[in-house]
């Protein structure tokens, strides 16, 4: 059985340049990152569940979960993919013959790559972040994009991105429950924690994707980031067409209109917040703290709204992730860890 060694995980905070920065990979004719794959969070964090993929049940539940894993998580394209190589039979024989967790996704990826005639895989899903660990243990010589974005316009993005549209019926009225400055400013925090740990244990194997800088230059920042990857750059990489962001929907350019955006549409209290929570991280990773007028009463407001918007976050969010302790351990441990 072939086995990947250096797949390409593009992680980080989402509405930080993530989705962008992968379709910006998958133009490069060499490598094949389909949508998210949320194999760490639905798959492996059920291993005690299932149990060892090295028995035939175990395997047969594996691959059930794998069969409708793009369909669970709104990748309808990726879906169809695999229905393909499923009715095929190519896939389910190839994961039948795997003997551990890290064969399955390893085949799961390689098949799919094949069928799209690339040699080189990668996967983008933000909160892989906290799963680091184990994904360099799986593949020691992977490559690491952390994508990182000034947290105010993260929290600005994070609060507008029902505006993007959702295919998902109801989805907009979850995610407007998602947003709470405290909330979403300690999302931030846990995972610059987590990026601060990871550069500090693997060191070259992680590159820092600024979200300013690859908008900013879009061209300067992909050459860089393709000399991390070891692979040339190709001048298709930056046509990444349309995408819808909370800022709105531009057709077939990298546009930097969203940077700075939080001078304009975030309040004085919801700055405050997110600086007083986050100034360390901020200003270590090169995003200063400014001072804002922010009404004490205004900040008081968020501040008692929280454990209700907390546990409302929770809630609404509970069929889009994986068992909930371990979920929120490993953003609550980085927190602790700090």
């Amino acid at each position: 059985m072939t086995m990947s060694c250096n797949p390409i995980f593009v992680v980080g905070p989402p509405r930080s340049g993530t989705t962008l920065t992968a379709r910006i990979l998958g133009n490069h004719p060499a490598i094949f990152m389909p949508g998210e794959t949320h194999f760490m969070e639905d798959v492996y964090a059920r291993r005690n569940e299932l149990g060892d993929p090295a028995h035939g049940h175990t395997r047969d539940l594996v691959i059930e979960r794998l069969h409708t894993l793009y369909g669970r998580f709104n990748e309808p394209v990726d879906q169809e993919r695999i229905e393909h190589l499923f009715l095929r039979e190519d896939l389910a024989k190839a994961l039948g013959r795997a003997r551990s967790y890290r064969e399955m996704f390893d085949t799961f990826m390689e098949r799919q790559m094949a069928s799209e005639g690339r040699r080189r895989w990668g996967n983008q899903v933000p909160r892989d972040l906290f799963e680091l660990d184990q994904l360099f243990d799986f593949y020691p010589e992977a490559r690491v994009v952390a994508c990182i974005r000034d947290l105010r316009d993260f929290l600005l993005s994070y609060r507008d991105r029902w505006k993007a549209g959702s295919s998902v019926p109801g989805d907009e009225q979850r995610l407007k429950k998602l947003y709470h400055p405290v909330v979403t400013s300690l999302l931030w925090k846990s995972n610059m924690a987590a990026l601060e740990a990871a550069r500090r244990r693997y060191g070259e194997r992680v590159f820092v994707n600024r979200y300013e800088a690859l908008v900013g230059d879009p061209e300067a920042q992909i050459r860089s980031l393709c000399a991390f990857l070891g692979e040339d750059f190709d001048p298709r990489m930056p046509a990444v067409g349309s995408y819808a962001s909370s800022a709105g929907t531009r057709d077939r350019q990298i546009f930097d209109s969203s940077v700075g955006r939080w001078r304009r549409h975030l309040s004085p209290a919801e700055v405050s917040i997110a600086q007083k929570i986050c100034g360390r991280q901020m200003t270590a990773f090169g995003y200063p703290t400014e001072p804002v007028p922010a009404a004490p009463l205004a900040v008081a407001r968020h501040v008692v709204s929280l454990p209700f918007s907390a546990w409302q976050a929770i809630a609404v969010n509970k069929r889009v992730r994986g068992p909930l302790i371990p979920y929120l351990a490993k953003r609550l441990g980085q927190l602790i860890r700090r």
